[in-house]
């Protein structure tokens, strides 16, 4: 079971526990990857439970997403595509921040899909 843990510093966090290891012979099967997605996705969930907890104290969970609304999500999304591309660029050096690997970026962004879905829903007024 993975869980989001404070890093020791206190300014972040760092994700523990399912392993994400290659097949021996480098061939995924189609379970494989839905395995590895829902995977993913459990870790995405984890990461947004514990932000959640430190952007949005309060009973409103959107407290900090009603700020710049549906486009702020948008913008915060750019943010972390602007930051992926550098990282994946050829020759590129580390990540300056140390407790957000690309991985956590791709999280970040995984979760800033379906926060701004649930916005937008929620200003609807769909439940």
């Amino acid at each position: 079971m993975s869980k989001v843990m404070p890093n020791e510093e206190g300014t972040g966090y760092h994700i523990t526990g399912t392993s994400t290891k290659s097949k021996p012979n480098g061939v995924w099967t189609r379970d494989d990857l839905m395995a590895f997605g829902a995977n993913v996705c459990d870790k995405a969930l984890l990461l947004a439970q514990a932000k959640n907890k430190d952007y949005a104290r309060d009973l409103d969970p959107f407290r900090n997403l009603r700020r710049g609304g549906p486009f702020g999500i948008a913008v915060r999304m750019d943010d972390k595509v602007s930051r992926l591309l550098t990282l994946l660029e050829p020759g590129a050096a580390a990540a300056a921040v140390e407790d957000e690997p690309i991985e956590k970026t791709a999280l970040d962004m995984l979760n800033y899909n379906w926060l701004l879905i649930a916005l937008m829903e929620e200003q609807k007024g769909t439940p």
